[in-house]
């Protein structure tokens, strides 16, 4: 349950002032009714349980360095409160200075690649170049690895005709009459 925090001195400065720059509008007036009622910035910080540091960078306007934007908002609903001045208008003003702190942020969603069916011409003749280049190395390795094949193979001994020690007779030579013979030779009648 919450405890009811200790009330500063009454005086409920106006909200409605835009003497301030445009930007630091809620830290300025948050820090001017802190120092208007005479409150140091430690005594705020321990009552209202923050850490000093985040009530300075509220009235700098230093949002960033806040913890979160869910944060950011509860520190400045309970140090508006505490001071007298109206939290939710607070909350109102803070919110739009920092335009976009409770914001959801932007979803990114995917787009889907373009449909194509056939792949561009450059890659389709970069695979074929690498396909022939492929095959020409399988085929040079798996032919230059192995020895040729003999196309006709030897006949086995047992197949093979015999071998004779000496060497076959020439045959003779036919005989051929001379010329000179055929004219020495009377011609017989049949």
């Amino acid at each position: 349950m919450i405890s009811k925090l200790p009330s500063p001195p009454e005086r409920e400065p106006d909200l409605a002032a835009d003497d301030m720059p445009r930007r630091h509008k809620v830290g300025g007036l948050l820090r001017r009714t802190r120092e208007s009622q005479g409150l140091e910035l430690a005594a705020v910080a321990a009552t209202l349980k923050l850490r000093a540091p985040y009530i300075e960078a509220i009235e700098r306007g230093d949002y960033d360095a806040l913890p979160g934007p869910v944060y950011a908002v509860g520190f400045v609903r309970a140090y508006a409160e505490y001071l007298g001045l109206d939290g939710a208008e607070a909350v109102r003003r803070f919110k739009r200075e920092e335009q976009g702190l409770d914001a959801p942020p932007d979803l990114i969603f995917p787009v889907p690649i373009t449909e194509r069916s056939i792949p561009g011409g450059r890659i389709l003749a970069l695979a074929l170049v690498l396909a022939v280049c492929g095959y020409g190395v399988w085929y040079y390795v798996t032919q230059s690895s192995h020895s040729r094949p003999e196309l006709v193979t030897q006949v086995p001994a047992s197949l093979a005709p015999p071998v004779e020690s000496t060497p076959p007779a020439a045959p003779p030579e036919p005989v051929t009459p001379s010329a000179a013979d055929a004219v020495a030779a009377p011609a017989t009648p049949p």
